[in-house]
């Protein structure tokens, strides 16, 4: 029998960075995302995010691709939103880029407690410093921040 563990934490925002997502409907929206997830055999620990961005913490099914959810994620749970534009108004799209990395299990409660944690810490931190902090304990370039905030038109 095969045993995998492919945790990931994606990050992806509005586009613009709209505060499209209002806290007061963000269970619902939440709610969709889970059953996106497990409609595709994820195992979703968290979800959860501020009106302009969301984290999901899920372990990968071994038989999907990261790149294919994401889109399927975006597009669908885009067209969720437009769907139910009366609750989420500001709503105009995604952001095109994402970041996801995977981390290992002893990784999750502290992963979880600082997804729950979003409103608390966002009010000492900005999303722009949030990704910064985690591109550079990854190694990533701290350019890659320019993709990640660039829309096109």
């Amino acid at each position: 029998m095969s045993n995998t563990s492919i945790i990931i934490h994606l990050v992806f925002r509005t586009k613009h960075s709209v505060p499209a997502i209002p806290i007061e409907q963000e269970r619902e929206f939440y709610a969709y995302m889970y059953g996106v997830l497990k409609k595709r055999d994820c195992w979703v620990h968290r979800i959860g995010g501020m009106p302009d961005h969301v984290h999901l913490l899920f372990e990968l099914h071994p038989a999907q691709s990261l790149s294919l959810l994401v889109r399927e994620l975006k597009v669908s749970s885009g067209n969720w939103l437009k769907m139910h534009k009366e609750l989420y108004p500001k709503f105009c799209g995604w952001g095109d880029e994402y970041y996801a990395y995977s981390c290992g299990v002893d990784a999750i409660p502290a992963l979880k407690e600082y997804i729950m944690s979003q409103k608390e810490h966002h009010t000492r931190r900005s999303l722009r410093d949030e990704l910064l902090q985690i591109v550079e304990k990854l190694g990533f370039s701290a350019d890659s921040l320019t993709y990640f905030f660039r829309d096109k038109a």
